[in-house]
């Protein structure tokens, strides 16, 4: 629980009330303690184990104001803490929890149930015992855990030193998170020292990264990822250092060397942040420092570079997996994307040519800055949450973009209240596959609109093949028409058919409902955990963090299928209309092959491969003529049947495939693939935590 006053910060939009050093510590150790009361009894070979399987902490930011409220919630549960602060102590103290077990109080006074100057792992684990104690004693808990007290007993305070040296960095810290909130202990400390070569802070982290890999070498549940990629950015229309913004800011730091340095070390760094300078003289830094725009810029900066080392260490601590941060260049093409949008929506007969000219201009520009070396060490890992801006999904590793060789999932940087949010809050829902054989689509078009009917008859289309799904369409006239029917979904998939679009960098993007451009953030509503959004520029490349797909996860959603490109209507309808039949199709398949459980974030991958090869195969059947209709289904269904199999040579198979019939060699194939370059399926982002929703088949 921290204070708001409703202010964020300057360049990401973290909370204000966040902006303190014991605040970001106290969140620092509540995050390393035990995920559930099971974790007090084990050692630390049980633990780990454990982590990487289903185990995942819940924790949930509030401000003052919704504590009560979301207090409700969890009345009557044995094991509810509270984080708060010192400066919150009175408030706390006034309230009546009604509650049959009173909130364990955590925080860095005397006056809480758990002092965290302690900053142990272990500082729960005494009240927890007691508190199960008392839950037993009322026969709130069930007859396993008194067994667990009698026969296990409290695991032993002791940590556990390996062999692995800390680096004592930003850059490594989450790395060290994982290994803190284990149990374990550093063997030695080698401090990182940090400057403008990048291959300084390269070193330590794929060295970091790998340590913690050889620790974890069983196999992890399918709901975790492998490896968190992260790269903190600030808003995208503050990379425009021309702007007012920047000018203001320049008029307000008289002194050149002042101005250069809080530019060309922080904010213009395509690094990590480090930095060097020639100074002439002491006095000349003291000059530096004592300005004050220049130290509020600097320590607003170092705020949230913190806040969001939060957040990725708590992906990483709930994963068990590293986490790999990218150098601050990638973040500098705003340019490119916003090329290419504009060429995405023109007419003009050149503009395909230009615009995937630009798309591979914008895919070698990512890939030398990351460099060969991360690129490597990203490509072993399978599963991977995203914590970027900038569109890297597009980037290719190997012969094809990233979001058709891994398991993805993506949470942007900007909010940063959002990526905290986001990235700390674990919960995950159980949905029987019975109910994703529901779907509701909310509709707005003018009856003049030629594709008004468009999404329909393709969900029609596939939902006949097994005749399962319930389709419920509802056509809206405006904004309250839409929230009428939202308030009363009882589906887990909610599907928008409208056009979208945004404002620019600067501005909100929204829905088209009637007569109505309908900004979700600034809505009263909670939607169901999917939403699909078959509408042009819901997350586009060239807007603010204030997009479309954003606000639905800030209005609760799980997770949310967005688009970062205009696109064509009957190319969407279709492609949406495929995901309707898997929700049958495929899942009755796996079924048969005994697969128990899936995470929508698995179901969704397995389908941007299949559409991949959709849009490739289609590509080389009408405008290279290297093969027949029939030829083409052969392919694809081979292909298909490898994916749904999670072969992870299934691009191989289908090179091999394309090779057979056309008479080209396989490298022919690759480098005419390579040649086609952005496809209509990268029109597409996954985002949200849609790993957190588990599917019983």
């Amino acid at each position: 629980m921290a204070q708001s006053n409703g202010d964020s910060s300057v360049f990401q939009g973290f909370a204000e009330g966040l902006f303190d050093n014991e605040c970001l510590s106290l969140l620092y150790k509540v995050i390393c303690l035990p995920n559930n009361i099971v974790e007090v009894f084990m050692n630390h070979d049980e633990l780990f184990t454990y982590r990487k399987g289903t185990s995942s902490p819940t924790v949930i930011l509030l401000d003052v104001d919704s504590l009560l409220k979301r207090f409700e919630f969890f009345k009557d549960m044995p094991f509810v803490s509270i984080t708060y602060f010192g400066k919150e102590f009175d408030y706390l103290k006034s309230i009546k929890f009604n509650s049959k077990y009173q909130p364990i109080f955590i925080s860095n006074t005397e006056l809480s149930d758990v002092n965290t100057r302690d900053s142990s792992i272990y500082m729960l684990d005494d009240i927890v015992v007691e508190r199960m104690k008392e839950a037993i004693a009322n026969n709130d808990l069930p007859a396993w855990c008194s067994n667990l007290i009698k026969e296990k007993g409290v695991r032993e305070k002791t940590k556990k030193i390996i062999n692995v040296v800390s680096r004592s960095h930003g850059i490594t810290l989450p790395n060290d998170a994982v290994l803190e909130s284990l149990g374990y202990a550093f063997e030695d400390i080698d401090r990182l020292i940090g400057g403008s070569d990048k291959e300084v802070f390269i070193d330590a982290m794929i060295d970091s990264a790998n340590e913690l890999c050889e620790l974890v070498k069983c196999e992890r549940d399918g709901i975790k990822s492998e490896l968190v990629v992260y790269s903190p950015s600030i808003y995208s229309h503050l990379y425009n250092f021309n702007s007012n913004f920047w000018n203001q800011v320049g008029r307000k730091i008289t002194n050149k060397r002042a101005r250069e340095f809080i530019m060309n070390s922080i904010f213009k760094n395509k690094a990590y942040s480090g930095f060097s300078m020639q100074v002439s003289s002491n006095n000349e830094v003291d000059v530096l420092m004592r300005d004050p725009m220049v130290n509020f810029l600097r320590a607003v900066r170092q705020f949230e570079l913190a806040c969001t080392s939060l957040a990725i260490c708590s992906l990483s601590i709930a994963n068990t997996c590293p986490a790999i941060r990218l150098p601050n260049a990638i973040n500098f093409n705003h340019g490119v994307l916003k090329d290419l949008e504009s060429l995405s929506r023109s007419e003009s007969p050149k503009a395909r040519d230009l615009f995937n000219r630009k798309y591979k201009e914008f895919d070698s520009s990512i890939r030398n800055e990351i460099g060969d070396r991360l690129l490597e060490f990203i490509s072993r890992h399978e599963s991977i949450t995203l914590c970027t801006d900038v569109p890297l999904e597009w980037v290719r590793v190997g012969e094809i973009p990233f979001m058709f060789t891994h398991e993805i999932s993506k949470i942007h940087t900007t909010l940063g209240n959002q990526l905290l949010k986001t990235a700390m809050n674990f919960s995950s829902i159980t949905l029987d596959s019975s109910s994703l054989e529901k779907l509701t689509v909310i509709r707005s078009f003018r009856d003049s609109d030629p594709i008004k009917y468009t999404l329909e008859n393709a969900l029609r289309h596939f939902i006949k093949v097994d005749n399962r799904i319930n389709l419920e369409i509802f056509d809206v006239n405006g904004e309250e028409e839409m929230l009428d029917v939202i308030k009363n979904v009882n589906a887990s998939i909610l599907i928008f058919d409208c056009h979208g679009n945004h404002g620019g960098s600067e501005s909100h993007g929204w829905l088209q409902i009637g007569s109505d451009r309908v900004d979700i953030w600034q809505l009263s509503v909670h939607v169901p955990p999917i939403v699909i959004l078959s509408a042009c520029l819901t997350s586009a490349v060239n807007g603010s963090h204030a997009s479309v797909a954003n606000g639905f996860l800030d209005k609760g959603a799980l997770t949310v299928l967005g688009t970062l490109l205009p696109v064509d209507s009957i190319k969407a309808a279709v492609f949406i209309g495929r995901i309707a039949y898997r929700l049958t199709g495929y899942l009755d398949a796996i079924k048969g092959l005994n697969v128990e459980y899936l995470t929508w974030r698995n179901f969704m991958s397995g389908f941007f491969k299949m559409s991949y090869c959709t849009d490739i195969l289609s590509e080389l059947r009408d405008e290279y003529k290297w093969f027949s209709s029939e030829q083409y289904n052969e392919i694809h269904f081979e292909t298909n049947c490898n994916i749904n199999a999670c072969n992870p040579k299934w691009f191989d198979i289908l090179v091999g495939l394309i090779s057979g019939v056309s008479n080209k060699t396989e490298e022919e194939v690759k480098e005419v693939i390579r040649d086609i370059g952005f496809v209509e399926t990268m029109n597409y982002a996954q985002i949200g935590r849609p790993e957190n929703i588990i599917i019983k088949v």
